[in-house]
């Protein structure tokens, strides 16, 4: 009907200006409620995924995931809760004294179950920039020398950045991210995740295929 059509419409014109503003095309882009769904989206996405080809593959290791200490607690608390689940292990990286994740650690929590590193860009509480294009680097390097052709991906809330701060997901490396609407003077209840592949993500909810599934 007309009014739908017109809804469609204004939401895929939106959907091209988020892949532009972005550096990618609109079937990356996926809409949620909000930034804490974005971030729950992309964890338990990714997670499910990894314990599902995990399964299948017969590797007996726990899908291993990688943050930081200082993650907002849409980040913490989902993967504290699989961790205390018994599905993952978890590595909680420090910061240094000004609030930057430890690199050296990073790199050397890096092993072949791990599926997921989840680093913030910017912190909600102090406002600390992460080196988020030298850890995407380090990453990659990781995957090169291991031979690794999927894991780790690289999540990144994004979430204090937009409008401040480069969030070109190409030039950072950057394979799923997260970012509120209403931390942007966008409709309140709005989220976008970017997904660079949406075979990566098990689905949250089932029974509709809205945004792409």
């Amino acid at each position: 009907h007309q009014k739908g059509i017109e809804a469609r419409r204004h939401i895929n014109d939106a959907r091209v200006r988020v892949a532009q503003l972005l550096g990618t095309t609109s079937n990356h882009i996926v809409f949620t409620r909000g930034g804490t769904e974005s971030n729950n989206a992309a964890l338990v996405g990714i997670i499910e995924r990894a314990r599902t080809m995990f399964q299948k593959q017969g590797i007996h290791e726990l899908p291993h995931v990688i943050t930081s200490v200082i993650e907002h607690a849409a980040v913490l608390d989902t993967l504290t809760h699989y961790e205390s689940q018994g599905y993952i292990t978890l590595s909680r990286i420090p910061v240094d004294e000004s609030g930057i994740v430890l690199l050296d650690a990073i790199k050397e929590s890096l092993r072949p179950e791990t599926v997921l590193v989840s680093i913030m860009y910017v912190n909600n509480e102090i406002g600390t920039i992460q080196p988020i294009k030298t850890i995407a680097k380090t990453i990659r390097w990781y995957k090169k020398h291991h031979q690794q052709t999927l894991w780790p991906l690289f999540h990144v809330d994004a979430i204090q950045a937009v409008n401040t701060l480069d969030v070109h997901v190409e030039r950072l490396g950057i394979d799923v991210m997260s970012i509120s609407g209403s931390k942007i003077y966008g409709p309140k209840s709005s989220g976008i995740l970017f997904v660079r592949n949406h075979q990566w993500l098990d689905p949250m909810f089932f029974g509709g295929d809205q945004e792409f599934g």
